[in-house]
Parts: structure tokens; C-alpha cells; sequence
């Protein structure tokens, strides 16, 4: 990255004054204890509308160097690359915005004066106009939580407004029935009364009726319910014992019968089958054996005509 300029404008670029606790934006660094990065900080006053907002610690460090994400567009960052700071995408060459000169600090500057619009080397650097101001913000301080407080601040109201608004008009109907009653001609009186009695009445009779006939006549309902059906439980499990178990036992000890009766069967059948097996092979054996002495009867005596014949005659 190439050194930055000074900013035009200086540290007066800040949009809003500093709330009680932040730091100075000319501070060193981001972070006055040194320990650790802030979790939060937010960028002001830059040109580039895009850059400006609140930016969270990221989870993973890049470059040994602790990395800001932007609230509501995690590709846009405060990263630490190619020997300096930069506000821009994570990608390489995408939206570059801003960048200080090189450095090899701990946390990014504060101040407007460190930064400068990014060297425009390629054709993705979009800034345009004023270099921003990086504040460290507490969660009460940022302006998305105090929106948020607003906000809620306003439900709260809204829904007390609401309440309060609903008991007024409940007493106003209830002031107005009563005057409207009480304005009523007697005769009207007497028939609204009449008329309450009547649904008080009403109300009474239910009531009796239900103590009386409909919660008697549920409870016995349920009790024959009940009773229907440990009766039916009762019949499925006496059928079974006297129907199903013995007609499975006896179906059971058929298929054993039938199958001791056909290994019956067979043995015979197999013997015989075996001893006719074995006769045919001592007949194939006695067979094989009177060939092979005929045969050798037949050479023996074709040897000793074919030796006679060539002998010669002694006369």
C-alpha cells in the first residue's frame, strides 16, 4: 500500500461529538489499555457512505492482527494487509476504501489523519471524498443499540398509552350505561331490572341443571364407559384362552404329526431304495468280473491256436 496523505478536513470531519467515555479520534490506537482490541468500533464522517457504520471484533484474527466486520455487510472490514490498515472488502481488489501508510501496529488509528482514500492501483477502489474517524464504542453507546433502546422505549409507551386508553373507555361505557339508566323512564327501569333478574334467573337454572342432571348423568356415562370396556377386555381375553390358544396348540400338534407320519413314510422307501441300489451295483460288479474272465479265456485260447499254427511240423 502507498503512505496516505493527509486527509482533507482533519479531525474536524467527525459527524457528531463524542459521547461521554468514548475516546479522542486522535488517539494512538484503538485500545488504551493495550490488552485487548475493542469489540466495537465505529467509523464516521467518511465519504464513502458505504464505509461508514459500526464494525464487531471477528471471531478468527487475519494476519495476526485483530479484524473488525461490518454490522449488516460482514465483507466489508477494518483489516490489517500488505503492510497497513484498510477499511475495504475481505476479498483482495473488490471495494477498497480506505488505507493508512505502512505500519505495523497493534489496532488501527483513530484519528482521520492516518487515513487516505486507497491507492487507486485497480478499477474496484470506490472512495470518493472525506476520510473517516474510527471511534471505540461501548454497547450503550453505539447507535444501533440506542436506536434499539428508542425504540423499545417507544413500545413500552405506545403500550401503556393503549392500556390506559382501553380503562378509559371501559369506565366512560360503563359511567354512560349507568346514566342512560339512570335517565331511562321508570318504565324502562323496571324492564332493565326485570330483564337482569331474569338472566340472574337464567343463570341459576343452568347452574342447577347442570349440578343436577348433566354432571350426574357424565359421571355415569363414564362410568359405563369404563365398565363397557373391561367387559369387552374381559370377552377378548376369555375367546382367546378358550378359542384362539387351544386352536393354535391343536394346529401346532397337527403340523408335528404330519410331520412325524411323512418321515415314517419315507424310511421305508429309503431303504428299499438304498438295497435296490446296492443289488444293481453287485450285479454291475459280477458282471464286470465274468466279462473280464471270458475275455481272458478267449485271449488264452487265441494264443495257443495262433502258436500252433506257427510251429513247425515234425514229421
Amino acid at each position: 500500500a502507498a503512505a496516505a496523505a493527509a486527509a482533507p478536513g482533519g479531525a474536524a470531519l467527525l459527524s457528531a461529538p463524542l459521547a461521554a467515555g468514548e475516546q479522542s479520534e486522535s488517539s494512538a490506537s484503538a485500545d488504551p489499555s493495550g490488552d485487548r482490541p475493542p469489540v466495537r468500533l465505529e467509523v464516521r464522517g467518511a465519504g464513502s457512505i458505504a464505509a461508514n457504520g459500526l464494525y464487531v471484533l471477528a471471531d478468527r484474527p487475519h494476519n495476526s492482527h485483530p479484524m473488525w466486520r461490518k454490522v449488516g455487510d460482514a465483507d466489508i472490514t477494518i483489516i490489517y494487509d500488505d503492510g497497513g490498515w484498510w477499511i475495504g472488502d475481505f476479498q483482495a481488489a473488490r471495494r477498497d476504501f480506505y488505507q493508512t501508510a505502512l505500519c505495523d501496529t497493534a489496532l488501527p488509528p483513530l484519528g482521520p489523519e492516518a487515513w487516505a482514500p486507497a491507492t487507486p492501483d485497480h478499477e474496484h477502489t470506490v472512495t470518493v471524498g472525506a476520510s473517516p474517524t474510527l471511534v471505540v464504542v461501548s454497547d450503550t453507546q453505539s447507535p444501533l443499540c440506542v436506536a434499539a433502546a428508542a425504540v423499545a422505549a417507544g413500545a413500552a409507551s405506545t403500550a401503556a398509552c393503549v392500556t390506559t386508553a382501553v380503562g378509559e373507555a371501559g369506565r366512560a361505557a360503563r359511567a354512560a350505561a349507568g346514566a342512560a339508566v339512570a335517565a331511562a323512564p321508570p318504565s324502562v327501569q323496571v324492564a332493565l331490572a326485570d330483564a337482569d333478574a331474569a338472566v340472574q334467573r337464567a343463570g341459576c337454572t343452568v347452574r342447577s341443571v347442570a349440578e343436577r342432571d348433566i354432571l350426574p348423568a357424565l359421571a355415569e356415562g363414564g362410568s359405563a364407559a369404563r365398565q363397557a370396556t373391561e367387559s369387552g377386555l374381559g370377552h377378548v381375553q376369555s375367546f382367546t384362552d378358550r378359542v384362539v390358544i387351544p386352536a393354535v396348540s391343536d394346529s401346532a400338534a397337527a403340523g408335528r404329526d404330519l410331520a412325524n407320519r411323512g418321515a415314517e413314510a419315507l424310511t421305508p422307501m429309503t431303504t428299499r431304495a438304498v438295497e435296490a441300489a446296492n443289488g444293481a451295483a453287485i450285479a454291475m460288479v459280477e458282471a464286470a468280473s465274468y466279462a473280464v474272465e471270458r475275455g481272458g479265456e478267449f485271449v488264452s485260447a487265441h494264443t495257443a491256436a495262433r502258436t500252433a499254427a506257427a510251429a513247425p511240423t515234425l514229421d
